[in-house]
């Protein structure tokens, strides 16, 4: 998949799929966010819900030196996918490395 045609996923149609059928969707993502040294901040969040509001599924990024920063802190990477997908209202699907994909939910899923 070219940048150019980056698919928008119909996102009723993400939630009948299967968990690994999501993370092979998601294998030909790149990052839309990137998360730097200042870390999680507002604007961040932000920027994050806008990107799964037009995609539904998307790759967010956490460079090292803000892992590094969180080890000091006694966190995890878990920890903070999780808090990312918390603050934002998404469904982490997949985690490899420094990246997670996240899906947004649905409206009937909200309070759950």
């Amino acid at each position: 998949m070219d940048e150019e045609t980056e698919n928008i996923y119909n996102l009723n149609t993400l939630h009948n799929l299967s968990k690994s059928r999501l993370k092979a969707i998601s294998h030909n993502l790149k990052a839309a966010v990137l998360v730097g040294k200042n870390g999680l901040t507002d604007s961040v969040i932000e920027e994050i819900k806008a990107h799964l509001r037009k995609k539904n599924i998307i790759k967010v990024k956490v460079f090292g030196n803000f892992i590094s920063a969180l080890d000091e802190a006694g966190k995890t990477k878990k920890s903070l996918f999780t808090e990312i997908a918390e603050k934002t209202g998404s469904i982490l699907v997949h985690k490899v490395g420094f990246t997670v994909t996240l899906l947004r939910k649905l409206k009937s899923h909200e309070n759950h």
